[in-house]
């Protein structure tokens, strides 16, 4: 860990300019790098507090030292930057970084808005019982040390599943307001005939690529059956196609590859329905009224599979081939206004659409005077 430190600080990109003053402060470059908090502040309005080395500033870093020693040295420079920066606002885009939640101790003069980026937080970290490194693990150690919560002003969620968990360790103002992202990226005209079915894969994990390349096979048969066209739309570029045809499923299928931030949302918005086993992607179709099918063991995600049957509306945790057609089919044959009724009961709980995210601006714009 240690060496891995030194790697990124021998990398960074060392600044000597003081930072400047701005409404806004960016907690995490990855914000912008993914488009989040783009989608909700203008360039010119705010400055970037980068957190996994990209950039150092040499100037808060110097006076840290010279002032403080070692001790403390992250958050030191933290509140520094903050204080320097003086924002009205501080906002995170990548809610599972700890550190985050810890800002508004050492520095209480803004505001500070958590908004939802992933539908679990590290998830996978605990495939193989690697339990410390989960979100909730460390946030329930944080609240066990220091008897205390964890706390923000302003948190948006996906759903209300989300402030179930959240709210046991951290104290905040709630909002399920859904994925900002996909909020942007409005679905412009609703796809009614059965043209095609998209596959979603969630990523290349140890832990799920076994099961999602079974769940790409069935599907990849009932679309033989049937004649409708099959996608698989990935996270990768299109040097990855290889990858897929050689480990998932030979055959006639259509590759679709991440080109920018929002070409996954296009291909999604255009899409009759869509198939997948653990995807935030996957739910922000469902909030958008596509038909969607989730084959997996703890449906929607492994914090609140409890609250949740087995199998339901349009998921099962079953396997086999004759199961999977058994649901596509009947998730097909739903009627505009069944389904209507299926998205309302669960977008709600799992995932909100709030359309060009005008609530969450308008929440977001009451701190910013």
């Amino acid at each position: 860990m240690l060496y891995l430190k030194l790697i990124k600080l021998l990398k960074a990109n060392y600044i000597f300019k003081k930072p400047y003053k701005k409404k806004i402060l960016i907690f995490d470059r990855e914000c912008i790098k993914n488009e989040i908090a783009t989608k909700l502040f203008k360039k010119n309005e705010y400055e970037i507090l980068d957190i996994r080395y990209e950039n150092i500033n040499l100037y808060v870093l110097f006076y840290v030292l010279l002032n403080h020693g070692f001790k403390n040295i992250k958050l030191n420079y933290f509140k520094l930057f903050l204080e320097i920066v003086s924002p009205k606002i501080v906002y995170t885009g990548i809610d599972n970084q700890l550190d985050f939640f810890k800002l508004k101790g050492i520095y209480s003069k803004a505001t500070y808005i958590s908004d939802q980026f992933g539908i679990s937080k590290d998830a996978y970290a605990s495939y193989k019982l690697q339990l410390k490194k989960d979100f909730y693990w460390k946030c329930k150690q944080y609240l066990s040390k220091n008897n205390k919560k964890l706390s923000a002003d302003v948190i948006f969620t996906f759903g209300t599943n989300e402030i179930k968990n959240m709210s046991r360790y951290i104290d905040g103002k709630y909002y399920p307001l859904g994925s900002t992202k996909n909020n942007a990226n409005v679905l412009k005209k609703k796809i009614s005939k059965n043209k095609d079915i998209t596959f979603i894969c969630s990523g290349i994990y140890p832990a799920t690529i076994e099961d999602e390349k079974k769940v790409f096979r069935n599907l990849i048969k009932f679309g033989k059956k049937n004649k409708i066209k099959i996608n698989l739309l990935s996270k990768w570029d299109k040097k990855k196609e290889g990858f897929y045809r050689e480990n998932y499923s030979t055959g006639k299928w259509t590759f679709l590859p991440k080109k920018n931030q929002s070409s996954s949302y296009q291909y999604i918005n255009n899409s009759q329905m869509i198939v997948f086993t653990h995807s935030t992607m996957g739910f922000e179709a469902l909030s958008k009224g596509i038909k969607v099918l989730v084959i997996y063991s703890h449906f929607p995600e492994k914090s609140t599979s409890f609250n949740y049957k087995r199998r339901g509306e349009f998921w099962t945790n079953a396997m086999s081939y004759p199961d999977f057609e058994k649901l596509i089919k009947k998730v097909m044959k739903y009627s505009d206004s069944k389904w209507a009724n299926i998205v309302k009961k669960y977008s709600s709980e799992i995932m909100f659409y709030d359309q060009e995210n005008k609530r969450k601006i308008k929440i977001i714009n009451k701190y910013k005077k």
